[in-house]
């Protein structure tokens, strides 16, 4: 079974306008189906990403100056942070969405690099995890979003080719959507349902045992994308299982 490269990104909207939002954190981590046979052993499955060994983890927020000067009034944001998830996301008006916003600015000015500083360190590490791992399996919750959105700054900042020729001109690959790998697992026409609402189904239809994962989506763009590539992983292993 191949192993899985999850990405997640932040940007600072909806990323409907590639010159006017932009991506302001990359997370990414790579999961092998041989940490989750060896949980499997256990009688309640736990995962814990403290498990993952670091070099299989990236993670990046961008300190992209534009971006921090139009939010400086939290109240009246540019409008790079617009349409709709400017409005309907990052400034909620709950305790939750504004200290997700406020630790997520924090972590953008400590930050020493640039949107085509951390392009280039990811670059680097998606590289390394592909020579690692020639096989994997890239994929996201909502790929056709993520990474057209890295296709972006990667011609923008690198000008290299789209993500689906990283393993070689030759080897046209697409990104695994895993919104619609869970929507296809539980018969649903569409993958409106939040993921983790969606896994929940699958385990319930297949008989899965619901596995505790040691980390939440808490918008950390690595932790979110350890969470599901560790559940993904887990339904990929299980159903390659027979029974």
């Amino acid at each position: 079974m191949r192993p899985l490269l999850v990405l997640d990104l932040e940007l600072s909207g909806c990323g409907r306008h590639k010159e006017k939002n932009r991506i302001i954190a990359i997370g990414a981590c790579v999961i092998s189906p041989q940490y989750i046979v060896q949980k499997l052993t256990s009688p309640n499955v736990v995962f814990s990403p403290e498990d993952i060994p670091e070099k299989y983890k990236f993670l990046r927020y961008i300190h992209d100056k534009e971006a921090l000067e139009e939010v400086k009034d939290l109240e009246n944001p540019g409008p790079i942070w617009h349409e709709p998830a400017g409005s309907s996301f990052w400034f909620k008006q709950t305790p939750t969405g504004r200290a997700t916003l406020m630790r997520t600015l924090s972590l953008m000015r400590g930050s020493e690099m640039d949107a085509k500083e951390s392009i280039v360190e990811f670059e680097k590490w998606l590289k390394s995890m592909i020579e690692e791992f020639p096989d994997v399996l890239l994929a996201s919750d909502v790929s056709n979003s993520d990474f057209s959105w890295l296709d972006h700054y990667r011609l923008k900042y690198l000008d290299l080719n789209s993500i689906n020729f990283i393993k070689g001109e030759e080897k046209f690959e697409s990104p695994t959507d895993l919104g619609s790998y869970y929507a296809g697992l539980c018969g649903l026409t569409n993958h409106r349902n939040p993921l983790q609402q969606t896994f929940l189904l699958i385990c319930q239809r297949y008989g899965f045992q619901i596995p505790k994962v040691k980390v939440k989506h808490d918008h950390n763009p690595l932790h979110d994308a350890l969470q599901l590539g560790l559940q993904a992983m887990y339904i990929m292993v299980l159903l390659s299982i027979p029974h």
